[in-house]
């Protein structure tokens, strides 16, 4: 009779329920083509997920999606190996590319990366090794003084710019000046990134890599561990000590 029939999935009667055996790997991005937002992140096929917000990461890829849903769509600080290089990036959501289960990372202990006070950093390269850095989060000081953020971020060009927009609408109609200075604050809070990026590019760099830190130093000490040679273009030179010949009279 059919009410007789047994699921062979259900257990036994008296049978200890079965457990999932916890997990003891992590997940890597497969060597498979990554998503837009995995390249945008400069991550790389292969990169193996060490951390989460600063702790070890021991989990699958269901563990790393409840993470991101448990975040409540705040972004995660990622940090990743990459042969024998760290680093460490922030995703609002783990569509990266194609995760696949690995052995976990060793010799990865944590730093306690806060992603609150965290941002993205993009890093420009030269052929020559020598890099440039911005944040893609301007801070407010684009949107209150857009021209002190942008002779501090070194755009002369877009510098000048708006200070001729500035005087030339002054000069029309003190009001109007007001309005360029408002709309130029808003627009370099949007697209700052963006017109950074167009200015080191046609000075002859290239998008290079992504970390994440909580001030230009730290991310200048990010961008450190993955390229120790690597030469700040804006960087005072070296001064050069002489060595020289004490001659007795």
């Amino acid at each position: 009779m059919a009410d007789d029939q047994v699921d062979d999935e259900a257990p036994a009667a008296g049978a200890a329920p079965q457990t999932k055996a916890a997990p003891t790997g992590t997940v890597k991005l497969a060597n498979r083509k990554l998503t837009a937002a995995g390249s945008m992140l400069g991550l790389r096929p292969g990169d193996v997920l060490a951390g989460v917000n600063g702790a070890p990461f021991i989990g699958t890829v269901q563990d790393l999606n409840a993470r991101f849903k448990q975040s409540g769509g705040k972004p995660l600080a990622l940090s990743f190996r990459r042969g024998k290089i760290d680093l460490t990036v922030l995703a609002d959501h783990p569509n990266l590319g194609k995760w696949e289960a690995t052995d976990p990372v060793s010799g990865w202990t944590g730093d306690g990366d806060d992603p609150v006070m965290m941002r993205n950093w993009e890093v420009l390269r030269a052929s020559d090794g020598s890099y440039d850095l911005h944040s893609l989060s301007p801070d407010n000081l684009a949107l209150f003084l857009p021209p002190v953020w942008l002779l501090k971020s070194r755009l002369w060009v877009a510098t000048a710019a708006i200070i001729a927009a500035l005087v030339t609408a002054g000069m029309i109609w003190i009001p109007l000046a007001a309005v360029v200075y408002i709309l130029a604050g808003l627009t370099l809070r949007k697209s700052g990134a963006t017109l950074y990026r167009l200015d080191r590019i046609n000075m002859g760099m290239a998008p290079y890599a992504i970390v994440a830190a909580t001030t230009e130093a730290g991310a200048h000490a990010a961008y450190g561990k993955i390229d120790p040679k690597g030469r700040f273009m804006f960087a005072a030179p070296k001064e050069e000590t002489a060595e020289h010949e004490l001659t007795e009279d």
